[in-house]
């Protein structure tokens, strides 16, 4: 059955400030440079960033309806370490441990984890990570990382 024009749910326009990527199935903010969760999407677009009114934001939500995405940051994809940056996310600099898979854009942090997870095996002094670039799917609500090859 196919679905007649008035029927049809509207298309976002092309420089609209939400971009729906068909692959990961996620919606990404473009000027904010982050994914954003379907049940965060109202609260962002009206938020400080964009104070987007009805007319604003209410074509972006009917053009998203019915298209799956995340609909909490526990929902977001996994990308993968390695593939290619997905367009429109904020790329970082970053890093990742030699030992084991943890991502982080904080070095302290990095230094933090590492010193409880491995001080078996390496001392303080010691280099234990390199410098990666990694994409955040949803920086606001989810520190989880993943990198790519540049």
């Amino acid at each position: 059955m196919m679905l007649n024009e008035d029927t049809a749910p509207p298309v976002l326009h092309p420089n609209a400030v939400i971009r729906y990527d068909e692959t990961w199935q996620v919606s990404i903010c473009t000027k904010c440079k982050i994914g954003v969760h379907g049940d965060t999407m109202k609260r962002h677009l009206t938020g400080k960033h964009h104070c987007y009114c009805k007319p604003d934001w209410s074509p972006i939500l009917d053009a998203l309806n019915g298209k799956p995405q995340p609909r909490s940051k526990d929902e977001f994809p996994r990308p993968r370490n390695g593939i290619a940056p997905i367009p429109d996310l904020k790329v970082w600099d970053g890093f990742a441990c030699n030992l084991c898979s943890y991502l982080i854009t904080s070095r302290d942090a990095m230094h933090s984890k590492h010193w409880k997870t491995h001080k078996d095996v390496v001392c303080r002094t010691e280099i234990f990570y390199r410098p990666v670039k990694v994409q955040v799917p949803n920086y606001l609500f989810g520190f989880t990382c993943y990198f790519f090859r540049s």
